[in-house]
């Protein structure tokens, strides 16, 4: 989702927050979308007096960092800040990947940013498609002509049914005046309780019912 953690020697994040920063003048929340492929700064200040980590979010063409902090952690971090350390980015878990460029990267006792020609900027590459992505169109396309072709043959089994039926049924006229000749299947089964010796009615030429 789009938020911005701070993990400390682990991927669970010990304090996070919805990427954003608040205005200097009115403290009002502004949302920042992550993937919005435009450049954006990142401060990180830590102040070992106070053993106080803050992390700051805004737009690229802010000069000064927001007062007010997006992330603020106390933790004692000299354990952590050896002779021998990394930071860095990393991207969080779900449903949506994304690709994340770090164009400069400044360490600095002070708190004003360096000015950025945002013109010279690159353009960021696409983000990469993934060969399943491919696999699931087709398989979507497929599933979907799988089902108008079931639809198709439900419906034309329908009608050849209804018409054999609808034939089926018409009574000739000799069978009003001498009484019907011709029997069903099931009918003959059923009156016979399924061909049995005892429930034979009669012979002919033809075999025996």
């Amino acid at each position: 989702d789009n938020h911005v953690g701070i993990n400390i020697n682990g991927l669970r994040s010990v304090i996070s927050a919805p990427a954003g920063y608040y205005d200097n003048e009115d403290g009002k929340f502004h949302n920042l979308s992550l993937i919005s492929r435009e450049a954006m700064r990142l401060s990180i200040a830590y102040s070992h007096p106070d053993k106080q980590l803050n992390v700051t979010l805004s737009p690229a063409e802010f000069l000064l960092p927001p007062r007010k902090p997006l992330l603020s952690w106390n933790q004692d971090l000299s354990p952590y800040l050896l002779e021998e350390k990394y930071f860095g980015f990393t991207a969080s878990t779900g449903s949506i990947g994304a690709l994340h460029y770090l164009i400069n990267l400044l360490t600095s006792p002070g708190v004003e940013y360096p000015s950025i020609e945002l013109i010279a900027v690159p353009i960021l590459p696409p983000y990469p498609k993934k060969s399943y992505d491919k696999i699931k169109r087709i398989l979507a396309v497929c599933l979907t002509l799988a089902v108008i072709a079931a639809f198709v043959a439900s419906w034309i089994g329908s009608v050849f049914y209804l018409r054999h039926k609808k034939v089926k049924e018409i009574i000739e006229e000799w069978e009003i005046q001498y009484g019907p000749h011709r029997f069903a299947f099931k009918e003959l089964f059923n009156a016979t309780k399924g061909f049995k010796e005892k429930q034979i009615l009669g012979r002919g030429g033809f075999g025996q019912v």
